[in-house]
């Protein structure tokens, strides 16, 4: 039987002996006393441990409660060193406090959860806090809002300092009840460890007892073991064959640690032999250190001996053979033990990994080195597996992408990283990326891409080559990229582009010849289109001469001589003759200087043709010789020379006759003699001759004298004569006689201001007229208007038909006033245009719009055509006058069921507008007489009713604008008036700039998009637009309120995260200002807060993105709430006519609204002052206190500044009154037009009448 049977049969017969089933029950005994000891200590021990860790948690708490306070003394210092110095830098403990503070309250209430009294205490504590922080935050907004005086108001009201004293109060009752629980739980405690250390001494004593029972059988059971390891010896034997075979080296020892076997691999890896280790120290013979620091490693025997339980070596441990041999090994000793569980040994087992750690270092070594070059390399490599996970990036990927360990698939790259086309705006197809194209298996070769995102905010645009990753049987296991920073070089190239460029435009354009030639052999390198065209050669002729080839040949030595000598570095200029193609010769100005030139040094000539200045040179001697023959024949002007001095030095026939001195007597005296004397006195002769010098000429009028001491009125001209080297020779003076001139420009002049008294008293006239006319017609037509629509009762058929002769008759005359005074304005030229950017289909479309009434009663078709989206610079209200006359006359000649059109076309860069019919057209001798005025057309010999002003005013309107009215017209062929504009070139995509405000319909609501994202701005207009929401974009948030003020939307979407305002600093802005308070606010954002936006004033509060139908949803609730309308106040009509005055109440009374009156500016002042209306109708032209007097009045009052205003008028209005009025008035409506019905929708949109708030 093997040995270890033998063991375990020895064993198994010491179990059953009746000593051993003693000692297990003493133990088993010994063993429950104790157990039962240590439950009821445990339970004990548990009890303490509570009372000790609620007397921790007490502590700690208070320790919090410390923290609280120096966290709000903090924040207090920084606050205080805010509001002294301004600084930012002292509010970072104040922030740093603000931070923390509700991390410690969480905590504290945390400490104190098993204590009721405390944590009601802290629901206290909380909202003090609360309040503390507010007053300190509120100080430091008035410290940056309005300054140090008003936030030190605020702490001297000292209202933080009785939060900081309550605050302080409450943390002591919560310390005080801290120190009572602790109180209790020590006495506690005390208990507990009384009760404790009774019970282990009376377990202990009966465990002694029973033990020294024990301890007499075992010394029986010693004897017996001492037996049973005589057996155990007996399988030495058959451990030592069975371990020598294992692979692995094996050690045993026994429990002293002393070596008892090895087998051979051991003794190979260890250098000992068995006999020479055999009872030998594991420590010796198994000799292991750190393989890094090489200090001695604990051995494992000993560990187990400690430990009891199987352990092992970390893999950086050496074993140092006896030999001097090093071997990395890894190794586990365990205890070995018997049946019984008992120990007598340890074995331990290694092998040698030297061969295996020395692969690994070699990998490490790879990837370090894999991983140095990555980083030393500048371009940025980026390689990920086949799902998209990023498995190697070196720093220049990561500077320039911000990529990292990350979650996201392909499909989200583009968005996250940044990446656009080259355009720089569109965002990269995900689908297209280069790791993307990799991984798919392509291959990607130069493809350039543009990278913009918080790691590269400036943007930088790459070059990507790309490759999949391939195993060795092909199949795909991802992608790398390598892309290379372009931006500098692109850059490079594109300021090398445009250098180039510019050097070619200054070159070819170059309006003188220019050409570069070689320095070395004189060949010419490069010529510019003037050479060419001047010198007659082609550019091919050019390019194969040699500037030998344009001179002359007598001037080649001399310039082979010349271009020897000069230095390559030298400018050089001169004067030079030229011979052209054709042989003759031309005199050339010469400027050159070196440069290089494709690697060649060269020499750039510029050349000046100066033939003609030549020849001018010539003429002028010639002609200053006849000149000198010429004047002293001249009689009608006094033309003499005077020295630098001033004295005379020639006299000529004129001079004589105009001054009366003949030349013996005047020559070389002063010319100061022929100045009154009060002239001469003031220096003005000197003065003139200073002038002339300093200016080189000097003119002026006055009064001289003769021989004869008589005056004459002279004009005078006096000119400085310098040498060619600027040194001055004198002085030519030229002298008339104007006394005549004088006279009659004096009568000219008192003619011109007679007739500007008269045209004065004209225009003040007219407006007299105008206005006084005006009035009472303004009154007949409105309540005609009133009675035709039976508001006081119906009426018969022939009182409509007197009320309709009533109305046209004086709508006629007011025509034919606006139209005199048009007319009048043109001929005195004091038409005023204010040109802007007109939408040529707006226009029609009003103008349609207004005549459509007048064309339907006689079945007539009135059209519009325009091609494309034509805009034209005119006075907007002139350019529709010229529509509306037109397409009056067409509609008014042209027999019923005819058609009208109205069309406008690009020509060049003119708007030709055609206003076209097919009536009976005009008869050629008619069209010549056509745009006089007064002239009206006669048809069958009958005349057509009108003033005959109509086309003149409109030929003339034209005219104004540049153009000119023309027609085409046959008989019976209809006609066609047309004229040109200058066209307004509008930019694809560019919204309309067209002039004026258009008023909304009441069923859609305007909405202001607050965006300064063009894409997200451009969406959401979208949504509502198609909804019937009318939208308007604003992408400058630090205007959007002064906008939103001036434009008066319904509601308003707001984005926050804005730049360089916040959308919460728009929001307080938009609350805050009384004209935009009440108007709703929709925050559409991708900032998940909705409770930050309510409360600073947000009607509604979206989250990003946003689908359609919740945008509509919230714009629809905002719209809705906004619908309750205020309490209604009076409208106040302000004017002086009687008649108009009550014309207009009854007007507005039809319509449901509540009126007072004021008859004249006083009136008016008094009643605002009073009571403010909701609204004011106001004339200009008022008794007492003008319609002006009182606008700037009430805009300059905090009270009346919002005050609603419409200027209704009958005044001509100049531009400024107009600009005035449209700056100070929300509308301006004229007399003199149909004004009832645009008044009454106006209104519509700023009262609500009671009428229609039942409706």
């Amino acid at each position: 039987m093997p040995a270890p049977e033998t063991q375990r049969q020895g064993s198994g017969k010491l179990k059953w002996k009746m000593e051993r089933r003693l000692a297990l029950w003493g133990f088993v005994v010994a063993a429950a006393i104790l157990v039962f000891v240590g439950l009821d200590s445990y339970l004990h021990t548990v009890r303490v441990d509570e009372a000790a860790d609620a007397r921790k948690r007490s502590y700690e708490a208070e320790l919090k409660l410390d923290e609280v306070v120096a966290l709000l003394v903090d924040a207090e210092t920084g606050q205080r060193g805010y509001l002294l110095t301004g600084d930012d830098a002292y509010l970072e403990p104040y922030r740093e406090a603000i931070k923390n503070l509700d991390q410690v309250m969480g905590q504290l209430k945390d400490l104190t959860a098993g204590n009721p009294n405390q944590q009601k205490q802290l629901q206290t504590l909380e909202p003090l806090i609360e309040r503390k922080l507010a007053e300190l935050q509120m100080s430091i907004d008035l410290r940056r809002k309005e300054g140090f005086a008003a936030a030190n108001q605020v702490v001297i009201a000292g209202h933080g300092k009785e939060l900081m004293d309550q605050i302080r109060v409450v943390l002591g009752e919560m310390k005080e009840k801290g120190n009572d629980l602790r109180r209790i739980r020590t006495q506690e405690m005390k208990e507990v460890l009384t009760k404790t250390s009774r019970l282990v001494v009376a377990g202990n004593l009966l465990s002694i007892v029973l033990l020294s029972v024990v301890f007499v059988v075992l010394l029986h059971e010693l004897s017996e073991r001492k037996r049973a390891q005589e057996a155990l010896a007996k399988s030495e034997n058959w451990f030592s064959t069975t371990l020598a075979s294992v692979g692995d080296a094996v050690i045993a020892t026994d429990m002293n640690g002393g070596v008892t076997f090895m087998n051979s691999v051991a003794q190979s890896l260890t250098g000992w032999s068995l006999e020479e280790a055999r009872g030998k120290s594991m420590d010796l013979v198994f000799n292991i250190v750190n393989a890094e620091t090489r200090r001695p490693v604990e051995n494992p025997v000993k560990k187990v001996f400690r430990e009891g339980k199987i352990v092992g070596l970390a893999d950086h441990t050496v074993l140092l053979s006896k030999d001097g041999r090093e071997f990395d090994i890894e190794d586990s000793a365990a205890p070995i033990l018997t049946d019984t569980r008992e120990g007598f040994g340890v074995v331990l087992v290694f092998r040698d990994i030297t061969d295996k750690k020395q692969t690994e270092e070699e990998t490490k070594r790879q990837k370090e080195l894999l991983q140095l070059i990555l980083a030393s390399i500048a371009d940025g490599v980026v390689v990920a597996d086949s799902n998209g996970q990023f498995l190697l990036f070196n720093a220049a990927a990561e500077k320039v992408l911000g990529i990292g360990a990350t979650e996201t698939t392909p499909d989200k790259w583009s968005d996250q990283y940044g990446v656009y086309l080259p355009d720089t705006v569109t965002q990269y197809p995900p689908d297209q990326l280069p790791l993307v194209r990799a991984m798919r298996g392509e291959n990607v070769d130069g493809v350039e891409l543009f990278i913009r995102n918080r790691q590269v905010s400036e943007g930088r645009l790459l070059s990507i080559n790309g490759r999949p990753l391939k195993r060795a049987d092909g199949a795909l296991q991802g992608g790398v990229v390598v892309f290379h920073d372009i931006t500098e070089r692109k850059r490079a190239q594109e300021a090398l582009h445009q250098s180039e460029q510019r050097y070619h435009l200054l070159f070819d354009s170059n309006p003188h010849p220019v050409w570069v030639y070689d320095l070395q052999t004189l060949v010419i390198l490069d010529v510019n289109h003037s050479a060419v065209r001047n010198y007659g050669y082609s550019r091919a002729e050019f390019l194969s001469l040699t500037i030998k080839d344009i001179r002359p040949p007598e001037d080649v030595p001399a310039l082979l001589q010349s271009a020897a000598k000069t230095s390559p570095d030298t400018e050089i200029s001169g004067v030079w003759q030229h011979r052209k193609k054709d042989g003759s010769l031309i005199d050339v100005e010469i400027t050159s200087h070196p440069l290089v030139y494709n690697c060649k040094n060269a020499r750039l000539v510029v050349a000046t043709d100066i033939t003609k200045r030549k020849k001018a040179e010539k003429a002028l001697q010639q002609s200053e010789e006849r000149f000198r023959l010429l004047v002293s024949e001249v009689t009608d002007y006094a033309i003499l020379m005077l020295d630098p001095e001033g004295h005379i030095a020639s006299w000529n026939a004129g001079a004589e006759r105009i001054k009366g001195y003949r030349a013996q007597e005047i020559v070389g005296q002063h010319f100061s003699r022929f100045y009154p004397t009060e002239d001469v006195e003031r220096g003005k002769p000197a003065y003139e001759l200073k002038v002339a010098t300093e200016l080189g000429r000097y003119e002026d009028e006055g009064w001289r004298v003769r021989k004869d001491g008589s005056r004459f009125w002279a004009n005078v001209v006096i000119t400085a004569l310098r040498d060619g080297t600027g040194r001055l020779r004198g002085f030519a003076k030229v002298t008339r006689d104007s006394t005549e001139h004088k006279r009659t420009h004096e009568l000219i002049i008192h003619a011109k201001q007679e007739a500007e008294r008269t045209s004065k008293f004209k225009d003040q006239f007219l407006s007299t007229m105008s206005h006084e006319l005006r009035t009472p017609l303004n009154a007949v037509l409105g309540f005609s208007d009133l009675l035709a629509d039976e508001r006081y009762g119906p009426v018969n058929d022939r009182q409509r038909r007197y009320i309709d002769h009533i109305h046209t008759g004086g709508e006629h005359l007011l025509r034919l006033i606006s139209d005199i005074l048009d007319l009048s304005k043109i001929e005195a030229g004091k038409m005023e245009l204010t040109r802007e950017d007109v939408k040529v289909a707006s226009a029609f479309a009003d103008v349609i719009s207004s005549l459509y009434p007048l064309a339907e009663k006689k079945s007539q078709a009135l059209l519009q055509q325009v091609e494309g989206n034509l805009h034209v610079h005119a006075d907007a209200m002139r350019f529709k006058q010229v529509l509306m006359n037109l397409a009056g006359n067409a509609i008014k000649f042209t027999p019923t069921g005819g058609r009208i059109e109205l069309a406008a076309r690009q020509l060049e860069d003119q708007v030709r507008v055609e206003v076209r019919d097919d009536g009976p057209g005009i008869p050629p001798e008619q069209q010549q007489r056509i745009f006089e005025a007064f002239f009206r057309l006669t048809q069958a010999g009958t005349a057509t009713e009108g003033t005959g002003l109509g086309l003149a005013i409109t030929a003339r309107l034209v005219e104004l604008h540049g153009g000119k009215l023309g027609i085409e017209s046959q008989p019976g062929g209809g006609t066609c008036f047309y004229f040109s504009l200058p066209l307004v070139a509008i930019a694809p995509g560019q919204p309309d700039q067209t002039s004026g405000v258009v008023p909304r319909a009441r069923n859609a609501p305007r909405i202001l998009v607050v965006e300064d994202n063009a894409a997200t701005g451009q969406l959401i207009q979208s949504q509502l637009a198609s909804s019937g929401y009318e939208t308007l974009k604003c992408d400058q948030p630090e205007r959007a309120s002064d906008i939103a003020a001036e434009l008066q939307p319904d509601a308003i979407t707001l984005d926050l995260l804005m730049s360089p305002v916040h959308g919460l600093e728009v929001l307080l802005q938009l609350k805050n200002d009384p004209r935009t308070a009440r108007i709703p606010v929709i925050v559409v954002t991708i900032v998940d807060q909705p409770s930050i936006g309510t409360a600073f004033g947000a009607d509604e509060y979206l989250i990003k993105p946003v689908d359609k139908a919740t945008l509509l949803a919230a714009v629809e609730r905002c719209l809705r709430s906004r619908g309750g309308a205020a309490p209604t106040r009076t409208i106040l009509v302000v004017e002086d006519d009687v008649s108009t005055l009550e014309m207009i109440v009854e007007l507005l009374k039809a319509y449901g609204y509540a009126v007072s009156t004021a008859a004249d500016g006083e009136q008016a002042r008094i009643s605002v002052a009073q009571f403010l209306p909701e609204l004011v109708i106001l004339d200009i032209v008022l008794p007492k206190m003008s319609g002006f007097e009182l606008l700037a009045e009430w805009r300059s009052n905090p009270r009346t500044a919002e005050l609603s205003v419409f200027v209704l008028t009958s005044k001509d209005l100049t531009k400024a009154e107009e600009k005035y009025i449209h700056a100070h008035a929300e509308s301006l409506f004229r007399k003199q037009n149909s004004w009832r019905e645009p008044l009454i929708k106006q209104l519509e949109r700023v009262v609500t009448s009671p009428s229609l708030e039942n409706a």
